[in-house]
């Protein structure tokens, strides 16, 4: 791919034109230079020509003027290894698109000539190059390998840039003039050629085998392309089909990208000469068949029947047809067929009879028109203008009348006459001819008709007159036929009597009129905003506007539209054009628009006006000119549509649901799914009689960010209130965590739902109630309890409700073998009653952080939480009775048999309950040495407590320890002692246990 690009930087696209071409006529070379030059482009009215050259030192783009020969640089390289190639001209717009490295990488450049603004098109990792701009700049062609392979990609220019793939394994794209076709390069280096595809249906043809480098011809018909032939190229011209392709003789090698002129007259390409490659400009020649009317003359006088005599000769090949046809006037519009008697076949006739025509329904000038035709259907062509002798005839000699005109103004113009009538023209009295006019639009409905304009003189057969008249132009600007006839006594046109008007085509413009080319406006907008739109304009009007020697100022202003068509009344940014701007010429404006203030469906229709003296404003709209009306949704920053949900009607009091939202983003702005300005769903209970519920609410965040217009499933949870009873549930958005979207004008999804009492739920309250017990001990709590169920709770009998318990690890298992205690209901509770019960607990012997849960049991139900209802979870500390951590201690592992040794021992207070240092409850430190079996071969008590010590306190001894008189290996346990016998392993604690060797 990168090789073919750089070897392709010298070889580009053509265009074709038609098969009447035969031949070479002469060749020149352009903008010579010693450096490359080369990949020639015609602008869009033929008069210049865009091409790349190396003169500077790097491959740039430049332009020549082919009259004066003039060179401008248009596309500059600054840096080193820059370059600039493939230019491509749009044909109806003043756009440019070219190949850069400019960026750092081979991508694809748009420069507008008028404005020389550059805008990088494409920014792919891999290379795009081979641009091809469209005839009118909507959309460019070109070749990339971002997805591995050569490819032709399509690239829609707007408000947004769209990119689509083509056709895999294409270079060189070229467009039909009418852009509905490609042609392209297409194949392996031996079966290469050119194809062309129809873009819509996607359908394409090999039309040339081994060809490069196509470009269409002005008609679309033809295409002209590089064609290899064995080791050398060749110029050719080939049908669109691919029927017909012929050579064009060179006196150049390598001709390399062709182009042709927009009149089909001129190709450019680059060819070597003397050893360097330049632009070479090459005239071509027509040859037609010869035609010619040999009776009657031109100019002669005819009456009744005349045959028609004709010569012809087609310059090779027979003639395939002949046709004649004659039309009223000097230049008719419209024109009648003869039947024609002349053989076919044939390649010349001389002199011969072909045709007859009867003139006697004719009046004034009329004109035969000969056509023939050779076997490729080029044509040749002769006319010749008779007079029909009649009594009303009139041939219109010249006129003053303007191609343009503005809109109702009123132009003097002068129209020569001359009679070629038996009737002789008198200038005034009863029988007067006068000279009038009428305009008819482009249907060819007459929309206006003049005055009438007297002949100043008599005017006999022959003669000729000039008339001095007044013409007032249509109100409305579009393109016109300007209608000039003769009327003889005021009743009498001498186009009804077979006479030919002059018609004369008139463009009629306003004086100030504009076109929107382009523009940026969003969509969606914010109410009461100011927004910065780029617009570009063409001044369609007659008049420049802002220029330096006029103090009338022209404006970009705009109107807005409700709903109805109806403007409102807003006052609208009046943004100044800075610049003068010719008729014709385009400019873009940087305008400032005010959104409307109040949300809903609007259309911005942008208008301009003229500022004159008194600060008067005439707008363009009101002097003909039409905008487009462009939609735009004023929306609130933040709203929502809530397009579909399945939340349930019916719930139990405290549960929790899974709900399916579908929401559609119908603000201005996007919805986060994080951060400080993150959005989530969250929602309100509303009771019955319109107060809020307090519950707690979950926040379900977005899943991810939410562009406006777009839709989002979310799967939210709810969670229903405690308490039974009919509520109004309220969906809505929270941004940031603290703006509902409801407050922000969004309504909210009311939704109605009956929270059903459940057979068995009770509502729970701890008056009393310790965080911290001891393993195995009983304790007695007070808890309230309210009956939130449809049974009524029975304290006796059969299936009585009792209250209990169970305890749960941090993961929510329930911890095996620990007591579990029932407590009965003081009374019967009915349905919103409350008891006060005083429960008993026993805490588990496993010490650690547990949860006790507190609910209601009943014989054939079983646990109440087990059916939905409530239950009471209380965080409990169980602690040890007896129980301490060993902090530090230096007893060493070898010992000498029979020693005592002094050593040090701190000990943390884990248990329930102080260390008395004295009295009858005194905890002192014990010591036990056992032997290899584990039998105690020694006991005793070591050290007392130096003070009393509080729970989670730390204590530090200083013991002397002896040591047993037998060598082996012991056992050495270190445990506190309670009142004097009861030690605390014995208790469930853990003592401090050595392995000690007696040597």
């Amino acid at each position: 791919m990168r090789l073919r690009f750089m070897l392709a930087l010298l070889a580009f696209i053509a265009h074709s034109c038609c098969l009447a071409i035969t031949r070479v006529s002469s060749t020149k070379v352009i903008a010579s230079s010693p450096a490359i030059d080369a990949q020639p482009c015609f602008s869009g009215d033929g008069s210049k020509l865009v091409f790349v050259s190396g003169r500077d030192g790097k491959n740039e783009i430049w332009m020549v003027d082919l009259s004066s020969g003039d060179l401008k640089k248009l596309v500059h390289c600054e840096s080193v290894g820059e370059f600039a190639a493939k230019p491509s001209l749009a044909r109806d717009v003043d756009l440019l698109s070219f190949v850069s490295n400019r960026s750092g990488n081979i991508d694809v450049w748009l420069l507008e000539l008028t404005t020389c603004k550059l805008y990088q098109l494409t920014d792919s990792p891999g290379i795009d190059w081979m641009p091809a701009i469209s005839p009118d700049g909507k959309r460019v062609a070109f070749v990339s390998d971002r997805d591995g392979v050569d490819a032709i990609w399509i690239l829609e220019l707007g408000d947004e840039k769209k990119f689509f793939k083509l056709r895999n394994n294409a270079w060189d794209p070229a467009w039909s003039p009418d852009g509905k076709r490609l042609a392209f390069v297409s194949g392996d280096d031996e079966g290469r050629g050119i194809y062309v595809m129809d873009i819509s249906e996607r359908t394409e043809k090999l039309i040339l085998q081994g060809g490069s480098s196509p470009y269409w011809s002005p008609d679309g018909e033809w295409l002209c392309a590089v064609r290899r032939k064995g080791k050398a190229y060749e110029l050719v011209i080939v049908s669109a089909d691919g029927s017909v392709c012929k050579t064009l003789a060179l006196p150049f090698d390598e001709p390399s990208s062709p182009c042709w002129s927009p009149k089909g007259d001129l190709i450019a390409c680059d060819a070597l000469v003397g050893g360097n490659r330049e632009i070479i400009l090459i005239q071509l020649e027509r040859l037609l068949p010869y035609a010619k009317i040999t009776s009657p003359k031109n100019g002669e006088r005819v009456e009744g029947v005349i045959n028609v005599r004709v010569t012809f000769k087609v310059p090779h090949g027979n003639v395939k047809r002949i046709s004649l046809e004659y039309g009223l006037g000097l230049k008719p519009s419209d024109w009648t067929r003869l039947d024609v008697k002349a053989p076919v076949g044939v390649s010349e006739l001389n002199d011969e009879p072909i045709a007859s025509l009867d003139t006697s329904q004719i009046s004034g000038a009329f004109t035969l028109r000969l056509r023939v035709y050779d076997e490729e259907d080029d044509v040749g062509e002769d006319r010749v203008t008779v007079f029909s002798e009649r009594v009303y005839g009139v041939q219109y000699v010249e006129h003053t009348v303007p191609e343009e005109m503005i809109t109702s103004d009123s132009v003097q113009v002068i129209v020569k006459l001359r009679n070629i009538g038996k009737l002789t023209w008198q200038p005034s009295g009863r029988y007067a001819v006068t000279l009038s006019y009428r305009w008819r639009d482009a249907e060819g409905n007459v929309v206006l008709r003049g005055g009438h304009f007297n002949i100043p003189k008599v005017v006999n057969e022959s003669e000729e007159v000039q008339v001095v008249a007044t013409v007032v132009a249509p109100a409305d600007a579009g393109s016109y036929t300007l209608e000039w006839d003769l009327c003889h006594g005021g009743a009498i046109w001498f186009s009804e009597e077979g006479c030919q008007s002059l018609t004369i085509p008139v463009r009629v413009v306003r004086r100030y009129a504009a076109q929107i080319i382009w523009h940026n406006t969003p969509r969606d907008m914010v109410p009461s905003q100011i927004y910065t739109i780029r617009v570009r304009l063409r001044n369609t009007g007659a008049m420049p506007w802002n220029a330096k020697d006029t103090k009338e100022k022209v404006y970009l202003s705009y109107h807005w539209l409700d709903h109805q068509g109806a403007k409102l009344d807003e006052q609208p940014i009046m943004n100044l054009i800075e610049e003068q701007v010719k008729a014709g010429d385009t400019v873009e404006v940087i305008a400032r628009v005010r959104s409307p203030s109040i949300v809903g469906e609007y259309k911005l229709v942008w208008d301009m006006f003229v500022q004159g003296q008194g600060n008067m404003q005439h707008w363009f709209s009101d002097m003909g000119s039409k905008f487009e009306a462009y939609p735009v949704s004023v929306k609130a920053p933040y709203s929502v549509v809530y397009l579909w949900h399945n939340t349930p009607t019916t719930m139990l009091p405290g549960q929790i649901y899974l709900v399916n939202l579908r929401l559609k983003n119908e603000g201005a702005l996007a919805w986060e799914s994080k951060g400080i300005r993150g959005v989530c769903v969250v929602y309100r209970w509303v009771d019955e009689s319109g107060k809020s519920v307090f519950a707690p609410t979950i926040e379900t965040p977005m899943p991810y960010d939410v562009m406006p217009g777009e839709t989002v499933e979310v799967a939210a949870k709810i969670q229903a209130p405690p308490v039974a009873g009919n509520y109004t549930l309220h969906w809505d958005l929270l941004k940031g965590g603290n703006v509902l979207f409801s407050h922000m004008g969004s309504p909210t999804l009311k939704v109605d739902v009956m929270v059903q009492r459940q057979v068995c739920a009770a509502e729970f309250q701890v008056l009393s109630h310790p965080t911290t017990m001891v393993a195995g001990h009983e304790y007695e709590v007070e808890i309230t309890i309210v009956n939130r169920g449809a049974m009524t709770w029975l304290a006796g009998g059969e299936r009585p409700v009792t209250i209990s318990y169970c305890w749960l690890d941090e993961n929510g298992n329930e911890l095996k073998d620990v007591v579990q205690l029932r407590t009965p209901l003081p009374k019967d509770v009915k349905f919103g009653e409350l008891v006060k019960v005083k429960a008993r607990v026993c805490a588990p012997r496993l010490t650690g952080k547990w949860t006790l849960r507190w609910d209601l049991y009943m014989e054939g139900i079983g646990w109440f939480g087990k059916v939905g209802s409530p239950t009471l979870n209380v965080p409990v500390t169980v602690t040890a009775e007896y129980d301490y951590e060993v902090a530090s201690h230096d007893i060493p592992s070898e010992l000498v048999s029979g020693q005592a040794y002094t050593v040090r021992i701190r000990l943390c207070n884990k248990s329930a309950f102080t260390w008395r240092a004295t009295g009858d409850e005194v905890t002192q430190l014990g010591c036990k040495w056992l032997d290899e079996k584990g039998f105690v071969v020694e006991s005793s008590i070591v050290a007392n407590m130096p003070k009393d010590i509080q729970p989670n306190e730390i204590v530090e001894f200083e013991v002397t320890l002896r040591s047993p008189k037998k060598a082996g290996t012991y056992t050495l346990k270190l445990d506190m002692v309670y009142m004097r016998k009861i030690w605390f392993e014995e208790k469930g604690a853990q003592p401090l246990s050595l392995q000690v060797r007696v040597r």
